[in-house]
């Protein structure tokens, strides 16, 4: 579900919202309460842009056309293109994601079994998570133990180029393209790599960005020296744990590696589904020859001796 067209209107308090998705485009009627919160997202969003001092009445936003409209007394300030785009990051992502997150609270959404029947197998459980905030998974920032292991690993070979496997919003990603890096991140959650693209804008960093889900990345032709894992295996059910070492060992180029951070809780079901270095040997063992598997040297505090490191190299069969 994303946001197709918005109208917030701040004179009146009204909040006209249509959205799409699987069943098309279609109108959501928001409860007070919920316009209200959406009402405070725009207000809150529009507090830091620089926009004329005439006091802005409402806003539209069109989605499908790439259009932002300011509605002042005075006229309309019309954005599109490359002006549309420089507000994603401000007013544009805030906005759609209070937005959408009201929408799918109000259709029962947030908690994802229901009604659609979602689970962590389908792209739509996880937005759920990215569009109400932060998930779990999210540190809001690259994962201690992968700097690590980027740090352990050096500078990038000439041209190297990194994918980060379920890269979210891309923080991993993101150090790895400071340390040299040229960088692809993956994930099957578009708002989760819109919120991406906008950080690494605002960091001044290139990367590639690509939607799909990350086992059938076999059906494409690019190669990389070197793939990160950081909460992504943890979420993919054990019986397709050996899928994963296949897909990691096939985009890989002769001699590249795999370095990332498993987690290893104990704990039943999932996701995260625990991973002890028992299943990362015998999932990556038949492709890669391991270098490295220990204790994480430096979690997050609430992470602490819930994480193992592995670096390993793609094995080349005779």
């Amino acid at each position: 579900m994303r946001v197709a067209r918005l109208t917030v209107e701040l004179a009146h308090r009204r909040v006209q919202l249509e959205v799409l998705d699987h069943a098309g485009q279609r109108a959501v009627a928001l409860d007070p309460e919920a316009t209200g919160r959406v009402l405070e997202a725009a207000r809150s969003a529009l507090s830091v842009l620089d926009l004329p001092k005439e006091p802005c009445n409402a806003i539209t936003l069109d989605e499908v056309r790439g259009r932002l409209e300011f509605h002042a007394d005075g006229g309309i300030l019309t954005l599109v293109g490359a002006d549309f785009d420089r507000h994603r990051p401000d007013l544009i992502g805030p906005l759609g994601r209070a937005a959408i997150a009201e929408a799918r609270a109000l259709e029962a959404l947030q908690s994802p079994q229901t009604p659609a029947g979602l689970d962590h197998r389908h792209a739509g459980f996880w937005g759920v998570h990215y569009d109400a905030g932060r998930g779990p998974w999210d540190l809001g920032g690259a994962a201690p133990p992968l700097e690590h292991l980027l740090d352990r690993l050096g500078p990038p070979p000439r041209g190297g180029r990194a994918i980060v496997l379920g890269c979210g919003r891309g923080h991993d990603l993101r150090a790895a393209a400071h340390r040299g890096w040229a960088v692809t991140g993956v994930d099957f959650v578009e708002s989760a790599l819109e919120d991406g693209r906008a950080m690494a804008r605002r960091e001044g960093l290139e990367a590639h960005w690509i939607c799909a889900d990350i086992l059938t990345l076999d059906t494409r032709p690019e190669r990389y020296d070197l793939v990160l894992e950081h909460t992504c295996f943890c979420a993919i059910d054990p019986e397709r744990r050996r899928d994963y070492a296949r897909i990691a060992r096939h985009i890989l180029r002769p001699e590249g590696q795999l370095a990332g951070v498993f987690m290893n809780h104990g704990k039943p079901g999932g996701p995260p589904f625990d991973t002890p270095s028992s299943a990362i040997r015998e999932c990556f063992e038949p492709s890669f020859d391991i270098h490295t598997l220990e204790k994480s040297p430096n979690s997050p505090s609430h992470r602490e001796g819930s994480e193992l490191i592995a670096t390993m190299t793609r094995r080349e069969f005779e």
